[in-house]
């Protein structure tokens, strides 16, 4: 029966640190939307910063930061690698070229606004 209680005084006194929240958060966005291009730099650059802001003197670094530190990690190499990849198309295949140019012609145009 003191075990339990031992247990529960120590789970009480952990107190969950809000920037290592904010790392997982961000993480997991940079991760979700690693398909967007640029978003996941920017929430991966913020799981980053709130990583190291979560990492106090003389305490381990907590878990849930770690985690958000691989994903934003994961994110931003996903995110660079999908930005390369396009570029390595556009550069490479006409044809590819071709369809955006003419996404981007009938964007700047306003066909897309007319047709709603």
């Amino acid at each position: 029966m003191d075990n339990q209680g031992l247990y529960r005084a120590d789970v009480q006194n952990q107190q969950l640190n809000p920037f290592a929240l904010a790392s997982f958060i961000c993480g997991m966005l940079s991760t979700f939307v690693c398909c967007t291009g640029i978003l996941p730099l920017f929430f991966g650059a913020f799981g980053i910063l709130f990583a190291v802001l979560s990492k106090r003197l003389g305490k381990p670094t907590p878990p849930l930061s770690s985690l958000g530190l691989f994903l934003s990690c994961l994110g931003i190499v996903l995110g660079l690698s999908m930005c390369g990849f396009v570029l390595y198309q556009y550069l490479t295949d006409e044809e590819y070229r071709n369809i955006v140019n003419q996404y981007y012609q009938q964007y700047s145009n306003g066909i897309y606004m007319n047709n709603l």
